[in-house]
């Protein structure tokens, strides 16, 4: 059969029967390549994902506890009884509403999150915040706070 094939011809028959072996196992070999990568590029967002997850849900639930914190202390609960005793606030009055400020502002320090906490007295339509510019009825007429009946929710 290769009797009557000149040298010219043999010889590259013998060099792509050489290459095809190794064009297959660099087809195989690219194939194993790219989905070893592809692997570990998903297993590594899938870690990035499970932390960003799990340090999602130490925030919250820090956030969640700052209002037991706040339900339970005294400066909030005196702070109440001086609102219910008079509009006018003296000095006493005004040094526990900094005292809260200044609680509030380690709450609020306390995680890597922005955030704005508040105190509200809806009997007496009084706040207290980390927000300097805060009011009751400016928080309680914002644009997506629902009302029915004319009472915030």
């Amino acid at each position: 059969m290769f009797k009557n094939f000149n040298i010219f011809a043999k010889v590259n028959l013998l060099i792509v029967a050489m290459l095809l072996p190794i064009l297959l196992l660099y087809i195989y070999s690219n194939r194993v390549g790219t989905d070893v990568v592809e692997n570990e590029i998903s297993k590594s967002s899938k870690s990035q994902l499970i932390y960003f997850q799990n340090q999602l849900d130490a925030n919250i639930n820090r956030l969640s506890l700052f209002p037991n914190l706040l339900v339970e202390d005294p400066d909030v609960l005196r702070q109440q009884n001086e609102f219910l005793k008079s509009d006018i606030l003296d000095l006493d009055a005004i040094t526990v509403i900094k005292q809260i400020q200044y609680k509030l502002g380690i709450l609020s320090n306390s995680t890597n999150w922005r955030n704005l906490l508040y105190v509200y007295y809806p009997s007496v339509k009084k706040v207290i915040s980390t927000d300097p510019s805060a009011s009751y009825q400016k928080r309680m007429d914002h644009p997506n706070r629902k009302q029915k009946s004319g009472v915030g929710l």
